[in-house]
């Protein structure tokens, strides 16, 4: 794997620098009476511009990307905006079975459930209140990912921190057992999200490398899968985990069944695996084995970084970065030159996409729009912006959208986004 180069790593710092001098007070609002902090931020970010500028011309001589003309936006039309009450640190993931069960977590590690995700704030459940009901407790890296296959009773939570949690939900909205598991080996990774289907669940970050010759401050990507075992979740699900060579830690992960996952990288990479799941003929000896994750170097420059993917099935997939990037391929596993990249007219940085098949998808990001595409591996014409917030309200950090007529987003604060449109 090859060293970012110092422009790279500048760029990156840059726009991870500004982005959070950007969001973080509007993600805390209760810190908004204590200027004081926000402003060290703000006088700090004008003097990173002053390098990021500098920065700025080589990622743009990097790009090779065609710029979408999206179509001017459009009212919310078929969105409807609720807020949730509880919310601590703001809401990081939301995961949706269908129009009639919905998952959303808050960095603080609590749940909500709804069975009508667009009847209001009354219909969404608060049922993880407490340090003993939270999926993680408070102050453990915070909850970035959460993720439900085939019936409520599978939704996984993850946290950042060294571990993970799985906590059964029953369809009334009840929390069932919940189960705590650290990263087998290495507790010294970090996860930044997960994707589960059927009985399996996959998780990506990153972990110092153990690769020789490379500096242990160097990320390599980080892959720790679960499956069910006995039809349960809650006290039987085992996994192991692997890293893996040749990648930087993963940002992304999208599993369209058990056989087929995908996941991406801080360094524009894709990797592609069709046998994600660990091995082995008893739940205490499985392994993942990290050469089953084949690495696609720079599907886009290192300077960009993935956010976000979806791949509604194993032919078709949908990536977006930082930079306000959208990466499709309808061959996931053909490397670097199978990915189409197209570069959204009006967007700014890019948090969140879902596909519910490769005829509808939707990406949010830093802005009060969400894009919304019938024909996403078309490029520039398929793309239309459409206002779901109020002007410069948060960000929409996670998009869920299990068919063509329905789809959930969270911003980062408490606020949830429905898209219903029986028609399609």
């Amino acid at each position: 794997m090859m060293a970012p180069t110092f422009d790279e790593q500048a760029s990156t710092l840059t726009k991870s620098l500004l982005a959070d001098a950007r969001r973080i007070p509007m993600r805390l609002p209760g810190e908004r009476a204590q200027p004081a902090p926000w402003k060290s931020i703000a006088v700090f970010a004008a003097s990173v511009v002053v390098i990021g500028s500098a920065v700025a011309g080589v990622s743009m001589a990097l790009h090779s990307a065609s710029v979408a003309k999206s179509a001017p936006a459009s009212p919310a039309g078929h969105w409807t905006s609720i807020a949730l009450k509880g919310v601590v640190g703001g809401l990081s993931s939301v995961s949706c079975l269908d129009s009639a069960y919905c998952v959303a977590v808050d960095h603080d590690g609590n749940l909500w459930v709804s069975t009508n995700p667009g009847g209001g704030t009354a219909a969404w459940k608060f049922i993880a209140g407490t340090t003993a009901g939270t999926v993680v407790s408070p102050g453990k890296g915070g909850t970035t990912s959460v993720s439900c296959a085939g019936d409520p009773s599978r939704c996984e939570a993850v946290y950042q921190g060294t571990g993970f949690a799985i906590r059964t939900v029953s369809k009334s909205g009840e929390s069932g057992g919940s189960w705590m598991l650290g990263l087998g080996d290495r507790g010294d990774a970090f996860i930044n999200r997960n994707s589960c289907a059927g009985a399996l669940c996959v998780m990506v970050g990153g972990v110092p490398s153990h690769v020789p010759g490379h500096p242990v401050s160097d990320q390599s990507g980080f892959v720790f899968s679960t499956t069910v075992f006995n039809g349960t979740w809650a006290g039987g699900g085992y996994g192991n985990s692997a890293e893996l060579p040749g990648s930087s830690a993963l940002t992304a992960v999208s599993c369209p069944s058990p056989s087929f996952c995908v996941a991406a990288d801080t360094s524009g990479d894709v990797i592609t695996s069709s046998h994600p799941g660990p091995t082995g003929s008893s739940p205490l000896s499985l392994t993942v084995d990290p050469s089953a994750w084949k690495v696609s170097h720079s599907v886009v420059p290192a300077v960009d970084s993935f956010a976000a993917l979806s791949c509604p099935s194993v032919t078709f997939c949908v990536a977006i970065t930082r930079h306000g990037d959208v990466v499709t391929s309808t061959n996931p596993t053909g490397g670097a030159s199978a990915w189409k990249i197209t570069t959204l007219d009006g967007s700014m940085m890019l948090d969140s996409v879902s596909c519910a098949t490769r005829d509808f998808c939707v990406v949010g990001g830093d802005s009060e729009s969400v894009f919304v595409s019938h024909n996403p591996a078309d490029g520039s014409p398929a793309w239309t912006q459409v206002h779901v917030t109020a002007q410069r309200a948060q960000a929409i950090v996670a998009l869920s959208c299990p068919s063509t007529g329905f789809c959930v987003g969270v911003d980062g604060g408490d606020g949830v986004h429905v898209y219903s449109n029986p028609s399609g």
